[in-house]
C-alpha cells in the first residue's frame, strides 16, 4: 500500500485521519486491493470535515505469482547460466 500524505492528513472534527487509524484499516481490511481502496476511501469521506485541499492518492498492490524459492546452487545469489 502506497499513499500520499493527504490520506492521513484528511481533516476531521477533532483531528486529522492519522496514521494509526489508517494502520487499523489496513490490518482489518480484505486483501483485495479494490476492496481495500474502497474501504479507505469510504472511511476518509466519513471522517472529512470541510474542504480538503491536499492530494489523496493511494495505490494498493497484491502479489499473485508463485512463491519464490531459494536458488538450487551454493552461490548465495541468483542462479546464472555460463556458456
Amino acid at each position: 500500500m502506497f499513499y500520499t500524505d493527504g490520506v492521513p492528513d484528511t481533516p476531521g472534527v477533532d483531528a486529522s485521519f492519522g496514521e494509526t487509524r489508517l494502520q487499523h484499516l489496513l490490518a482489518d481490511s480484505a486483501p483485495d486491493p479494490d476492496a481495500l481502496l474502497a474501504t479507505i476511501d469510504a472511511a476518509l469521506r466519513e471522517h472529512q470535515v470541510g474542504t480538503h485541499v491536499d492530494d489523496t492518492a493511494m495505490l494498493a498492490l497484491q502479489f499473485v505469482g508463485d512463491e519464490l524459492s531459494a536458488p538450487a546452487d551454493d552461490s548465495g545469489g541468483h542462479a546464472a547460466s555460463v556458456n
